[in-house]
């Protein structure tokens, strides 16, 4: 339903490598340098303000950690980046609320696979949720979506799919 592609500021990494590499936390350069490099983002798009990257612009950051909160994958617009607060602001993929996340170590109350984009503060339980896979102490939310995220080493990039639905393979039985 919608792309968005950044490009790498280290030529020649992968997003295996990014993610493999140890948390950051406060100012920090982001991971992709000059936002998405390519954008298919229909302004018809479903809880588009609620989605932390369709609703949101800006570089990628990874692995980003503040105070004992952390998201693995979150856009340098995100409302409260940069910070080093205890805030529970930040939201993005693969977030913990509560955890020594500056070492990747999660929690079972507080981590949750995606939050919603929020414009202002929250804490813990009352930050808005996407889908089911959260902590103990938070709410599933009603919003599901499936992610792909796309990254280049140069250039723009494009996808001749735009605007297509995909549909999966069938065999012959």
């Amino acid at each position: 339903e919608a792309v968005k592609v950044w490009k790498w500021s280290s030529v020649g990494k992968t997003f295996h490598h990014h993610m493999n590499t140890p948390a950051t936390a406060g100012n920090v350069v982001a991971k992709t340098t000059g936002g998405a490099i390519y954008e298919y983002n229909p302004s018809n798009l479903k809880d588009k303000e609620k989605d932390p990257i369709f609703g949101n612009t800006g570089d990628l950051q990874v692995n980003y950690y503040y105070s004992n909160n952390g998201c693995r994958i979150l856009l340098t617009g995100a409302y409260g980046y940069p910070t080093t607060a205890n805030s529970d602001d930040i939201h993005g993929f693969g977030c913990e609320f509560g955890a020594h996340t500056a070492n990747f170590k999660g929690s079972t109350h507080w981590r949750h696979d995606v939050a919603q984009r929020y414009e202002r503060d929250c804490h813990g339980g009352n930050c808005p949720m996407m889908g089911t896979d959260v902590g103990t102490h938070l709410k599933a939310g009603s919003i599901n979506y499936k992610y792909a995220i796309y990254t280049a080493s140069e250039g723009s990039a494009s996808f001749p799919c735009m605007g297509n639905r995909l549909k999966a393979p069938t065999t012959a039985a």
